[in-house]
């Protein structure tokens, strides 16, 4: 006989449809709260709720072969866990469900506050028109913001993030302002005199410092990832986005449909390197990539010399060559590096063509444009052409170089999808005299 789920709250049809397709019969009743939960619950064994369903004592005491309370959300403040513990029932929730959503939230709030949008909101609301009252500058911006509501921390991850762009596009001079400020906040005194004592009122008081070489684009990627979780102007391996993008590889948003022990090739750039020993006493690297999509976990026994850290480099970018190792649970696994080869080496040694798939309409501009981008990246890759309608011709005499902006040209001339790369991936296994 198969269990029975009782859904008191409305989830998505998605999630019910998975319930029952591993034979599990289920019940929504989502008008079933109070008395009338205490009397229905009979005969269940898993309950799920959202935050509207109250899971009381009388509840839990009133059920009599209840196994599971999940909770379809964060919170379990709706549930009485006491009752839970003592009747032995396993109480679960889903702790990422609204991560993307609370995210959304914090930057549409980080939004609103910047544009004032709240304040103007109220302003309008009673009467009055208070365009020209957004903040005129980063300075202005402090003067009207009141400390004990939004502290220094909070501003510093907002700068590093890139919300005063607009105001100030040198992050690194907000940030020696804000600490200026921040010397003469110290005490109330202080504050009243640099602010005029009022939240949005007072006259302004300009404030120089010294003008600051701005942070590299390094930089400024490193805290927007700190402070937001993720890139807003651009990405570490944008140099050579298109590149990768031409290149036959395993992206990470690919992993979880990769079967165990399924080769892969990857590349990334190196994030963090962990140097450990297995319960053996043997020496590994655990080790974090990042592509264009997302980053991922890898583990390497490779040489001596990697693992010593003679040679792997943080925030350089590599070409990962091994299987995918998932974990008998089903969850996220790692990638078992075999060979872990620098990007440009990779390419040099690897690449054994470049296809441009060409119509008929295109064979006329590509014509004109192509000797010129030949004759400014000459190399050894020669060119198949693969002409729609007529066949596949490789070149002779035209040979290349895979430089970014070789591939940055013929993308713009053909189209995205249109250029790629043929590889030999023999070429990424070390040589016994002295690897790469």
């Amino acid at each position: 006989m198969p269990k029975r789920v009782l859904i008191t709250d409305p989830i998505a049809e998605e999630g019910i449809e998975k319930l029952r397709a591993h034979g599990l019969e289920v019940d929504l009743k989502p008008d079933l709260k109070g008395d009338a939960l205490v009397q229905g619950i009979q005969g269940y064994h898993v309950l799920i709720v959202r935050s509207a369903t109250k899971v009381t004592r009388a509840v839990i005491e009133a059920a009599d072969v209840l196994e599971i309370i999940g909770r379809a959300g964060v919170g379990l403040d709706n549930i009485d866990l006491e009752a839970a513990k003592e009747r032995g029932l396993k109480v679960l929730n889903t702790p990422g469900a609204t991560a993307i959503s609370v995210a959304e939230l914090t930057l549409g709030l980080i939004l609103g506050c910047l544009r004032a949008i709240p304040y103007l909101d109220r302003a309008l609301r009673t009467g009055r028109w208070e365009k020209k009252r957004l903040f005129k500058s980063f300075e202005d911006f402090l003067r009207r913001t009141a400390s004990s509501k939004v502290n220094k921390k909070v501003i510093e991850n907002l700068i590093k993030a890139g919300a005063f762009d607009t105001l100030e596009p040198n992050r690194k001079k907000l940030l020696m302002i804000l600490k200026d400020q921040g010397s003469n906040r110290r005490t109330a005194r202080d504050a009243q005199a640099l602010f005029g004592g009022s939240l949005f009122g007072g006259p302004e008081t300009p404030h120089e410092v010294e003008p600051e070489v701005e942070y590299t684009l390094k930089d400024r990627l490193t805290y927007e990832k700190e402070a937001l979780g993720f890139y807003l102007t651009g990405h570490p391996l944008d140099a050579y986005r298109e590149v990768i993008e031409a290149l036959p590889l395993t992206r990470s948003s690919d992993l979880e449909h990769i079967l165990d022990e399924e080769e892969v090739l990857m590349v990334g750039i190196l994030l963090k390197v962990n140097r450990r020993r297995s319960r053996r006493g043997n020496p590994y690297l655990d080790l974090k990539f990042e592509d264009l999509e997302d980053d991922f976990d890898a583990v390497y026994f490779g040489r001596e010399e990697d693992l010593n850290g003679g040679n792997l480099v943080p925030e350089k970018i590599y070409f990962i060559v091994g299987r995918y190792a998932r974990p008998a649970d089903g969850g996220a696994g790692k990638i078992r590096i075999e060979h872990l080869i620098p990007f440009e080496t990779g390419l040099k040694r690897a690449v054994k063509g470049v296809i441009l798939e060409v119509s008929l309409d295109q064979s006329d501009e590509l014509v004109q444009r192509l000797p010129e981008l030949t004759f400014e990246f000459p190399g050894t890759t020669p060119l198949i052409f693969r002409i729609q309608g007529v066949g596949n011709f490789i070149s002779k005499n035209t040979r290349v170089t895979p430089h970014v902006k070789f591939f940055r040209e013929l993308r713009k001339l053909l189209g995205e999808n249109r250029v790629r790369m043929v590889l030999n991936r023999s070429a990424f296994v070390p040589s016994t005299q002295g690897g790469f």
